[in-house]
């Protein structure tokens, strides 16, 4: 795999992470200099988000629950800004962000009970895949990849060990999904389906705009 092909790969995952609607297939970029440098331009600002919230990340109390499984509050505030920084083309930035993460948890809910989820084993596979096809990439390749991390505010160490495995595992979740529903050709709405439980009633409001609060699901 050459320089670009990876960057290219790392712009796809990068664009995946600001929007599960829209992914930007960069398979030209190696011949197309200005669009390599308009998604450089992207992953940095992205980064740049990253680092100025990421603290949100420590905030664990759940506003709600899909399927049993927590949606952080600070999981939500981080897509938000994410959204606020990066999106201007998204008219409702709350309604974008709690979707964002319900699509995720829909996601892992279907893996689990297929049997298939993704495992810290193929977590840590690609993160040493992505490590050796890093150690032969150009200086210029390398130089990005070591300002992206440095742009969030990271050591690499830091990186590899404790945020690159959260990245990770939604784009290694979304990819085996996208490649179950194509092998079976079943029909899967990311949206279907979603058994809520409305935890923080300060955000209920975000949850009756995108119809999934029912008396039910807050019993």
């Amino acid at each position: 795999m050459n320089g670009k092909r990876l960057t290219s790969k790392l712009m796809i995952f990068i664009v995946f992470l600001l929007s599960l609607n829209t992914m930007f297939i960069l398979a030209k970029s190696e011949e197309i200099p200005v669009e390599i440098e308009r998604n450089r331009k992207v992953a940095l600002e992205y980064a740049n988000v990253i680092r100025q919230n990421i603290e949100l990340l420590e905030e664990k109390t759940p506003i709600a629950t899909i399927h049993n499984k927590p949606i952080p509050k600070g999981e939500f505030k981080l897509r938000k800004k994410i959204l606020e920084s990066t999106r201007e083309d998204v008219k409702d930035v709350e309604i974008e962000a709690l979707n964002s993460v319900i699509r995720d948890r829909q996601k892992e809910q279907l893996l689990e009970r297929l049997g298939i989820a993704v495992s810290e084993e193929d977590v840590l596979q690609e993160i040493e895949f992505e490590k050796r096809a890093i150690s032969i990439l150009d200086k210029d390749e390398q130089h990005f990849v070591k300002e992206y991390i440095s742009t969030l505010g990271m050591t690499e160490e830091e990186y590899w060990t404790k945020y690159r495995p959260l990245e990770l595992k939604r784009y290694l979740t979304h990819v085996r999904v996208q490649h179950y529903v194509k092998e079976n050709r079943v029909q899967y709405n990311e949206l279907d389906d979603v058994e809520v439980k409305i935890i923080d009633e300060d955000y209920k409001s975000i949850f009756i705009k995108i119809g999934l609060e029912t008396p039910q699901n807050n019993e």
